[in-house]
């Protein structure tokens, strides 16, 4: 049965380690993607402020539409870190999604970026393979169902497993060292490969629902599609934004609002999506919208009173991407995303030095004219 479970393990590793690594190693710098883009773009960086139970969102989307007049301002994000920008987005008149930098404090437009950055680059690539229908996602998460099987069997093949978590790598020759390695990677990311995979799973059911007409949705803040041929754009004259978020602060105790969403047409809402002490929670689980005009508020999602398929559907970002503590659990998960691939990478040089060696007992066999005996596990 252990060769069995070894074949298989072998098998899943070799025939798909250029995809399953691929997926690996971009979900990894998926994780730390806005950092990246923060390195790269000093338009992003700010010296470090201290983090404002609320910012300044009036400024802010006065700020970018002075910068850039003949732009569609749709959405504003506050900083992601003390550290970071503020960050616009906003569509030119050609139809491009564009990015402006605000600095939170003072409000100075920092800089102007394009929409497609390093974030976009590994978030897409990882998610979908960049193919931008159902199916790209439903082909990347269905690797989820590998993962599993690939942990399943190598726990079977790695017997009493659990007394390798602090077993010495042996360095006698490369292969032995990498197959303790791969070992040793294995049974400390138990946890995170549950954990990937289990998410991973779920995106492929909420993918393939998709494409049955399911949803787990809709939540009461979305608003419906508008052809743009007969609906008229929103001047912006509406009640001052950060009025409107003292109001979405009042409706959810203990709020803090991440992104405001502009409308973009006379009846959608203002919308704020944020965090409250509900955890495992994305932004738009905990969202206020308000009449544009009015300020009135006209709908709540209120993250604890979302329904069991919600809350799922909502903390599996968090828990994928390992968002939901902050830069330590993203490090955290950018350390073991880095042992993860590595093992995918070192699975398929433990198997090529293998076979190397056991051709090479073949040789040294038939030279002699003897049979050759398996080669040892």
């Amino acid at each position: 049965m252990k060769r069995v479970w070894l074949d298989l393990h072998r098998w899943m590793g070799l025939k798909l380690s250029i995809l399953i690594s691929f997926v690996l190693i971009t979900g990894t710098l998926a994780t730390v993607s806005h950092e990246i883009d923060w390195l790269i773009d000093p338009a992003r960086r700010v010296l470090p402020v201290h983090e404002a139970e609320t910012y300044d969102w009036q400024g802010m989307a006065d700020a970018a539409r002075t910068a850039r007049p003949d732009w569609s301002v749709e959405w504003i994000a506050a900083p992601l870190d003390p550290w970071f920008a503020a960050e616009a987005v906003a569509l030119t008149d050609e139809g491009e999604r564009r990015r402006l930098f605000i600095h939170p404090g003072t409000l100075a437009v920092q800089g102007e970026g394009g929409w497609f950055n390093a974030q976009r680059l590994f978030r897409d690539s990882h998610r979908r393979l960049m193919i931008f229908n159902a199916y790209g996602i439903i082909l990347v998460s269905s690797l989820s169902i590998l993962l599993i099987v690939s942990l399943i069997s190598g726990l079977f093949v790695y017997k009493k497993f659990w007394r390798g978590f602090f077993k010495k790598p042996r360095t006698r020759d490369p292969r032995t060292l990498w197959g303790d390695l791969h070992r040793l990677g294995g049974v400390w990311s138990i946890w995170f490969i549950i954990v990937i995979a289990l998410t991973g799973l779920w995106y492929l059911a909420e993918a393939t629902g998709r494409l049955a007409g399911l949803t787990v949705g809709p939540f009461p803040e979305q608003v419906p599609y508008h052809d743009a041929a007969t609906v008229q754009p929103v001047i912006p004259d509406f009640v001052s934004l950060n009025d409107m978020a003292a109001s979405a602060r009042g409706a959810l105790p203990g709020y803090r609002i991440d992104q405001v969403f502009l409308p973009r047409y006379a009846d959608e809402p203002v919308r704020f999506h944020g965090h409250t002490d509900a955890i495992l929670v994305r932004g738009r689980g905990n969202a206020v919208s308000l009449d544009a005009r009015t300020g009135r508020i006209v709908g709540i999602v209120d993250g604890h009173t979302l329904t069991v398929m919600q809350r799922v559907s909502e903390m599996a970002d968090p828990l994928h991407f390992g968002t939901f503590g902050g830069w330590p659990t993203k490090l955290l998960y950018f350390l073991f995303g880095i042992i993860l691939s590595a093992m995918s990478l070192s699975g398929v040089y433990i198997f090529s030095a293998r076979m190397r060696k056991a051709h090479q007992r073949r040789e040294a066999s038939a030279s002699r004219g003897a049979p050759m005996p398996e080669a040892a596990e």
